[in-house]
């Protein structure tokens, strides 16, 4: 009954390129990206990925552009683009395609099915099976490069095991409450592609050298027979070296986008909330929106950026992330019904709590209750 259209990409700019025919130039990239990482030649053959730019030595969060197949860190991506006019880059961390443009990372059938032959080109490799053996393909080989032909993609109809994110979390005795917040953190798209684009990296994080200057110092001390401890009070230090929630939501995200979809076990992230907040510090179950506050605060603590503008009220805007994202101000209007006279207050807020009506009776109350809104 007619022909399958192949999964259109949500991404117009990877459509108009799909369109011109260059899926063999990603091809040749997601080859290269795989050969680089199941390590199916050493380095001395097959060079590693860094960043292109003029005194730039990356190595990490590295995209290739699919246009011109140029390295560039996620720092130079606006350079190159500026350059060129190339908006689409594959991310040799994730495996994803990433538009300048749209700032976001895309999903498409057609790419996620050269990824997935690719990678089984690799594994038959690896398996000691000759290559000469992909030259005579068996019948269910003859059979998937038909439907592809054809343009029939059901056969290659994408499993959640297959799509990067989708990696549980381990229970750590009562942890759900922490387990439900960070998925929903892990997915939410800006703070994703805030971490993912390494706009908050662990080595370049002061607060994060500030903890291996303080270890190193106390473990220097230790050696040398003198302690931080006096009176039988606690580590003065302590404080500094807390560990930057920052940089565990970063290793987050780099643990969860990895392309390993066994579970996994956030048990650094936890030992980080232990030690800003001494009221998760137990086994116990928690409220999952007083740990989603918590946990904002204490990124905002570790990752704010202050202006430096010399007006005493610019100081007090924070541009962190979590500000960025979830932050916003609560309007209240109160009208003098005698004189007319109308006050307005701000209240900062990082969340807004919403009725969730259980019947229909509840829905009229509800609608009764929008009088206040905020803007």
């Amino acid at each position: 009954e007619g022909t399958k259209e192949a999964n259109p990409s949500l991404c117009a700019h990877l459509e108009e390129y799909k369109g011109q025919g260059k899926l063999g130039n990603f091809e040749v990239v997601e080859k290269y990206l795989l050969f680089c990482k199941y390590n199916v030649l050493p380095a001395t053959q097959l060079p590693r990925p860094t960043c292109a730019s003029e005194n730039c030595l990356k190595m990490s969060r590295i995209h290739a552009c699919l246009e011109c197949v140029y390295f560039c860190c996620s720092e130079h991506i606006k350079d190159h683009y500026e350059n060129t006019n190339h908006c689409l880059y594959l991310s040799f961390n994730e495996n994803q395609t990433y538009c300048y443009i749209c700032n976001d990372y895309v999903y498409d059938m057609e790419l996620d099915v050269i990824i997935y032959n690719e990678t089984l080109k690799i594994h038959k490799l690896q398996t000691s099976v000759p290559f000469v053996q992909t030259q005579n393909p068996t019948p269910n080989e003859k059979f998937l490069d038909e439907q592809l032909l054809n343009g029939d993609f059901s056969v290659f109809e994408v499993k959640p095991s297959h799509i990067n994110g989708l990696r549980g979390l381990n229970n750590l005795g009562n942890t759900c409450f922490m387990n439900s917040v960070l998925q929903v953190i892990l997915h939410n798209p800006l703070m994703r592609n805030y971490f993912l684009s390494d706009l908050h990296n662990t080595r370049r994080c002061t607060q994060n050298h500030q903890n291996k200057e303080h270890k190193e110092n106390k473990d220097n001390n230790n050696k040398e027979g003198h302690s931080h401890h006096t009176n039988g009070e606690k580590d003065s230090g302590s404080v500094v070296s807390k560990l930057c929630l920052g940089c565990e939501m970063d290793s987050l995200f780099k643990n969860v986008f990895s392309g390993n979809h066994s579970p996994f076990p956030p048990h650094q992230f936890l030992f980080s909330m232990w030690q800003n907040s001494s009221n998760f510090a137990n086994k116990e179950q928690h409220d999952a929106h007083e740990f989603l506050i918590t946990m904002l605060n204490g990124i905002h603590k570790d990752c704010k950026v202050h202006n430096k503008n010399g007006d005493k009220k610019e100081k007090t805007k924070c541009d962190c992330v979590v500000h960025k994202i979830f932050s916003g101000l609560l309007r209240s209007d109160l009208t003098c019904n005698k004189c007319g006279h109308k006050s307005t207050s701000l209240d900062p807020f990082l969340d807004v709590s919403l009725d969730l009506p259980t019947n229909s009776s509840n829905h009229s109350k509800g609608d009764n209750k929008r009088g206040r809104e905020s803007n």
